[in-house]
Order: structure tokens, then C-alpha cells, then sequence
């Protein structure tokens, strides 16, 4: 079962290598790596946020079930990954993280098992285009690793808790409360405020048992590839194919402008009928006008030819130039249906 759980996964990391140190041979931003060992470079990465296609890499099928990728990155980013490494986060069994401050514990009865920590993310994830929560909620029996403060990268080691001052804790049980937590250790209980742990390392169950856990989430059916992806401010996040949709990003204030954009278009749209119904009605009238104004001087007794020429001249050009104007305004209208 095992064996045919973890040859169901096809895993995508966004890792990422430094501008300054690739060479001639490495300019292209992205790089891919097939199930049969296959590396592909190239630049044109197309139909990613397309739920209608498959992402390609240089016209390569990226989830060809027959050989998709093990894993993609993108170059350029690396260099901002470690700039905006996080200072804090939760790291979840199976190695997702999500960068944050555990600030609290919620219970549903008092002295019981939390039913969830909460985690401060400052508002940093949101689906582009609407609000970030500030605080996400996590189970407590999901989580590998809690660090209020990175000191020196730690090594897994679950049942100890690390200290700010330095020292390390052994404990054997552990149970949260509202800003704190209770370690049993090896000669009674003590207590210690989120404020005083660097990181903390619970005691887990079996991860396999976790694994199935989010499989029957992510993949009920065994039939979607799960993929995990890493952002460069430290992000990790597991997913399936099912589950997943790549969007085009926009601000709320560039939507709240393209929105403004949309209905003044539509109020063009919807009064261009009214318009070109009056401009119509111009245009004729002018043409009576005209016919009115040539009879008169046919009919007068000694008419002036030159003045007449010159009338008839001005009225063509006035006529062909609101004929240009009307062909303008569908010319206009064509171009916004």
C-alpha cells in the first residue's frame, strides 16, 4: 500500500539558483526534471494558469502521465528566497510550512486538547484579488515544529523544546494553554510562555498514518498527482491536481479599476443605439436643409453662379465630414462588442 501511495506522488518544487552565479549555458529561467531523468531549460512556460490546458515548458508537456515532470524551478528567485527567508513558522508533518507566529490556543471546553493554535501571518497569503486573513487556524496533532524565533537551524528533534537563551528541554509530554505550554519533564511540569521558546518540537504520531490522512483529502480516488510547492518567502504547500489553479494576479485596486473600466464601457455600449439614432436625424436634417436652400436659388432671379458653387461645396464638405464622424462612431462601437 505504501509502495502504491508514494508512486502515485509527483512532486514540484519552486526552488530557485542566483542570477550572478549561472552560466552561459543556465540563462534560462526555468528547469524541469522528468520521472525518466530528463532535464528540460527554456523560457517559455505557457498555459500555467489555463485550467483548460496542460502547462507546457518549450512546447513539453509538463504532466504527460506517461513521463511528467518530478520537478520544476525558477532560477531567478532564489536570491529573494533568502532575503525574505521567514523569521517564524509551523512546519506541519510531511514537511509543509506556513510561515507565522503562533500568538494563541483555542480550546471548545476548558483543560481539554486544543482544537486548534492560531497562526499570525500578517496577511500575507490570499487568493489574488480579495483580503488576507491575518490568522490562520492549524491542528495541533498536524504539527512537527513551531518557531517563534529561528536562532541556529535546528535538526528535527521531536520531544525537545528550544529556549531563547539557549538551552534545550527535554520533555515527554506536553500540553498548550492559552499563550503557554506545559512540558512534562524528567523531574515535574513547567510551564513557558510562547515568549520564551525559540522553537518547539512535538511529540508526533506516525506520519504514515498522517500522510493517509491528507491523501484522502487531496486524492480520494488515487487518481490525482500531488504536488507540493515552495514560494520564496517560505511557503510550502501540498496539493493535487484536482485541487489546484494557477491565477493571474491583480490588485484590489487595479480590480476596482478594471471594474470602473467594465461599466463605463457597458454605459457606451448600452447608449451607442441612442446615438447613432441622432446623429441619423442630424444628418438628414442638414440634407433637407441643403435640397431647401438650392431651391431657393434656382428659383431666384438672377442667381449667382460662383455663390452657388460655393454653398454647394461648403454643404458636401459639412455632409462628408458627418459622414466620417458616424463612421467613426461605429468603427468605435465594432472595436468595444
Amino acid at each position: 500500500m505504501r509502495r502504491l501511495a508514494v508512486s502515485s506522488i509527483a512532486t514540484i518544487l519552486l526552488w530557485t539558483l542566483p542570477m550572478e552565479f549561472l552560466s552561459a549555458a543556465e540563462f534560462n529561467p526555468y528547469v524541469a526534471v522528468f520521472s525518466d531523468g530528463a532535464v528540460l531549460e527554456g523560457e517559455l512556460l505557457r498555459f500555467w494558469n489555463d485550467p483548460q490546458s496542460k502547462p507546457e515548458l518549450e512546447g513539453v508537456s509538463l504532466f504527460d502521465s506517461s513521463n511528467p515532470a518530478r520537478w520544476i524551478r525558477d532560477r531567478r528567485l532564489r536570491e529573494k528566497a533568502y532575503k525574505y527567508s521567514a523569521e517564524c513558522f509551523v512546519e506541519f508533518i510531511g514537511g509543509d510550512r506556513l510561515p507565522g507566529k503562533v500568538v494563541s490556543a483555542s480550546f471548545e471546553t476548558q483543560g481539554t486538547t486544543p482544537s486548534y493554535l492560531r497562526v499570525d501571518t500578517d496577511g500575507a497569503f490570499a487568493r489574488p484579488g480579495t483580503v488576507a486573513r491575518k490568522y490562520f487556524r492549524v491542528f495541533p496533532s498536524k504539527v512537527q515544529r513551531i518557531v517563534w524565533r529561528r536562532i541556529d537551524r535546528q535538526v528535527l528533534t521531536p520531544g525537545v523544546a528550544y529556549l531563547r537563551d539557549g538551552q534545550a528541554v527535554e520533555f515527554r509530554r506536553l500540553r498548550w494553554s492559552e499563550a503557554s505550554v506545559f512540558l512534562l519533564l524528567s523531574d515535574g511540569v513547567k510551564e513557558f510562555a510562547f515568549g520564551e521558546l525559540a522553537e518547539i518540537h512535538p511529540l508526533t504520531g506516525d506520519p504514515w498514518e498522517s500522510y493517509y490522512d491528507d491523501l484522502a483529502v487531496l486524492s480520494p480516488n488515487l487518481r490525482e498527482s500531488l504536488f507540493q510547492f515552495e514560494s520564496v518567502d517560505g511557503l510550502i504547500v501540498t496539493s493535487s491536481s484536482g485541487r489546484f489553479q494557477a491565477l493571474g494576479y491583480s490588485s484590489l485596486e487595479e480590480q476596482e479599476r478594471l471594474g470602473r473600466v467594465r461599466e463605463t464601457l457597458k454605459g457606451q455600449l448600452n447608449n451607442f443605439e441612442q446615438h447613432n439614432k441622432t446623429s441619423l436625424e442630424k444628418i438628414k436634417t442638414l440634407e433637407r436643409k441643403l435640397d431647401e436652400e438650392l431651391k431657393k436659388q434656382v428659383a431666384a432671379e438672377t442667381p449667382d453662379k460662383r455663390q452657388e458653387d460655393r454653398v454647394r461645396e461648403a454643404s458636401v464638405r459639412h455632409l462628408s465630414q458627418m459622414e466620417k464622424r458616424h463612421r467613426r462612431r461605429l468603427e468605435s462601437h465594432d472595436r468595444l462588442t
